[in-house]
């Protein structure tokens, strides 16, 4: 039975991962199937199957509904109300329930012998409008976002800026082309994977080098190498090919009142942090007014500081954001990229696009720290209810 559960069960305890669980061996399970399709990034456009993927989608799509139809006649499934089970939601889905309580939408979560699922619906004109997770039209995308040597390969066949870098398989072969093509600082993340898990920032020498592919070939034998680009991180929302709001995340951090340690004031503010686990920054006594992060990485539950940019992101970058959108044709996309001023062309400032996701954290944008908060909710709602023209 122990064997089982350490194949099985979430340890929870790599501090790659943190604060995410992680199931390593189920990981390294979905890249074995996603390589058999994508063996390496050269190879994409043979082995996308674009065409047949779509048709695989919709057969999974209707199947799940069916299932899930099947499921509640027999009674084996049970459509809860929102408000019954909302204090389980997650934030993104919250912003949903409350918007469809607002426009007086019967919203149910479906769940199987009691147990709660990720699976929703929209009863609206005597039908029910099923989704996953949040309500995407037309379902979840095609495209193994997750894959971040498909994204890269996708993005420069279409001339979307992107980090100078490689996907790779051994030392030796960063090592070979350090001196050649690459310059610190760098940045090494698993070919395959989300959330921020096992990518390490700031590389600066051969030593930390090795170090970083090592805990990427953690969840992946394949890794990517790519140049740190200087700028701010900035996270878009697009709908339906559209741009609807842009943040600016930042690390989490304290602020110093000249008089105690970093430790201090971690436990002043009941903060944690990656960083803290030095003991040169924690016993630090920053001055009065600075900055001192505690976090390197500013996914959703490393709780980065937002502010929200939307109105003033340049005209060009928006451009450039709803053709990455269309590249994948997209009805919900989160683009991560990074940009020193937002407020300028792309083109007069280093400029890359890091990342797509098909399942954006849509909370990030609703309370920032300065800026306006973005209904992302609203428009996404529409979307999706627009979409079979109901």
């Amino acid at each position: 039975m122990n064997s089982v559960k350490r194949w099985v069960v979430s340890d929870g305890t790599c501090p790659h991962c943190a604060p995410h669980s992680s199931n390593h061996f189920l990981t390294k399970y979905v890249v074995r199937v996603s390589s058999f399709f994508f063996p390496f990034p050269a190879a994409i456009p043979r082995y996308s199957l674009g065409r047949l993927r779509n048709i695989w989608r919709l057969c999974a799509d209707w199947c799940a509904d069916t299932i899930t139809r099947l499921l509640l006649f027999l009674c084996i499934a049970k459509a809860n109300p929102i408000e019954n089970v909302k204090n389980i939601l997650t934030p993104h889905m919250r912003l949903i329930a409350d918007e469809c309580s607002r426009r007086r939408l019967p919203l149910f979560m479906v769940s199987i012998f009691g147990a709660p699922t990720p699976r929703f619906f929209i009863a609206t004109n005597n039908s029910k409008r099923f989704f996953d997770e949040l309500p995407i039209p037309h379902g979840r995308e095609k495209h193994p976002f997750a894959d971040k040597a498909y994204v890269r390969e996708a993005l420069l066949k279409h001339a979307i800026p992107v980090a100078r870098g490689a996907v790779l398989k051994h030392f030796r072969h960063a090592y070979k082309y350090l001196n050649v093509r690459y310059t610190f600082p760098l940045v090494v993340k698993p070919r395959y994977g989300s959330l921020s898990r096992h990518i390490t920032l700031d590389i600066r020498s051969t030593e930390e080098l090795r170090s970083a592919i090592a805990i990427a070939q953690g969840i992946d034998s394949n890794f990517i190498v790519e140049e740190q680009v200087p700028g701010n991180v900035f996270r878009a929302i697009l709908i339906n090919g559209k741009f609807v709001a842009c943040a600016r995340r930042e690390p989490r951090y304290l602020i110093g009142d000249g008089i105690h340690t970093v430790k201090e004031l971690a436990n002043i503010a009941h903060a944690s942090g990656a960083l803290l686990s030095s003991f040169a920054l924690s016993e630090m006594i920053p001055k009065r007014g600075e900055k001192i992060y505690i976090e390197t990485k500013m996914t959703g539950g490393h709780k980065p500081v937002i502010h929200d940019v939307t109105d003033v992101v340049h005209e060009d970058i928006r451009e450039l954001l709803e053709r990455v959108a269309t590249i994948f044709s997209a009805k919900l996309i989160g683009i991560d990229f990074i940009a020193q001023d937002i407020t300028l062309s792309y083109t007069k400032q280093p400029f890359v696009v890091l990342e797509v996701n098909g399942m954006p954290h849509i909370a990030l944008h609703d309370n920032p720290m300065t800026g306006k908060s973005r209904a992302v909710a609203g428009p996404l709602l529409d979307a999706f209810l627009d979409a079979d023209n109901l």
